[in-house]
């Protein structure tokens, strides 16, 4: 696995899909509060009820999950709840532009 820590932005790359499932995200969060987590994968359906608990973790301390994904197919537009970007800039800008507008309150 990969962790990489930019500017409160932690940049996550397991080594494989499994190690979601085994991984601890109120452990983590507790140790890196204030963090976006960008997760690079090769996004797996089977995943979804693992990362909607991400979700609801991260979004009580007022983070951003992002999932760069190298191909975004139908079933990833269509999900309302995850945001898939196909780059990491991508998903650092998206950060930066939804803090911009928190600040602004829209």
């Amino acid at each position: 696995m990969i962790i990489k820590n930019h500017n409160n932005k932690l940049q996550i790359k397991p080594a494989y899909v499994n190690f979601i499932t085994s991984f601890d995200i109120k452990s983590f969060n507790k140790q890196y509060n204030n963090h976006d987590i960008i997760l690079v994968i090769d996004f797996d359906s089977n995943l979804i009820d693992v990362l909607d608990d991400w979700m609801i973790v991260l979004k009580k301390t007022n983070n951003f999950l992002i999932i760069v994904v190298d191909l975004i197919d139908e079933f990833l537009l269509k999900n309302k709840f995850f945001i898939f970007v196909p780059t990491l800039k991508e998903s650092i800008d998206y950060i930066y532009i939804e803090r911009i507008n928190k600040d602004l309150g829209l």
